[in-house]
């Protein structure tokens, strides 16, 4: 029946960002539902509303892939996001920024070498890595991502 639901996001030729972005969060904890969304947002990925709403809503995916459960096997959503990032230069720019918020509000130490009281050494590793893996995927790219730059 959710599997349903899934399918029930995608209208009159158009998918609701707003609901599937939704329903990942309410979802995030079953790995099956936020591995079919990010599916159902990769198929549709190439159209420049999907994109543009993926975009819109970054900060939220970034909120989920810092807080969702960092015991999975296969971070689906952080695939998803890296995905994006091959195809998008501008996309990648804005991850990066906002992953490098979440570093900058869990670091260790403050400025002049007080203890920082939003410390939270799991979110600040976990930011750092998902920051080294997004300048691999940009580093090695993909091969489209001119043409799709010019087309977005």
């Amino acid at each position: 029946k959710r599997l349903q639901n899934i399918r029930e996001l995608k209208k009159n030729g158009q998918l609701n960002i707003q609901a599937v972005i939704k329903l990942l969060w309410v979802m995030r904890d079953d790995k099956e539902i936020v591995a079919n969304l990010s599916d159902l947002l990769t198929s549709e990925g190439s159209s420049k509303s999907v994109f543009d709403g993926i975009e819109f809503y970054l900060p939220q995916l970034v909120h989920m892939m810092i807080h969702l459960d960092d015991t999975w096997e296969f971070p689906v959503l952080e695939q998803f996001v890296y995905m994006v990032a091959q195809h998008s230069m501008h996309f990648a720019l804005q991850l990066h920024w906002y992953v490098i918020g979440y570093m900058q509000e869990h670091k260790p130490e403050a400025e002049v070498g007080k203890k920082n009281k939003k410390s939270d050494d799991t979110l600040f590793k976990k930011a750092a890595r998902i920051i080294n893996n997004l300048e691999i995927v940009i580093t090695y790219g993909n091969p489209d991502s001119v043409a799709l730059e010019q087309r977005y």
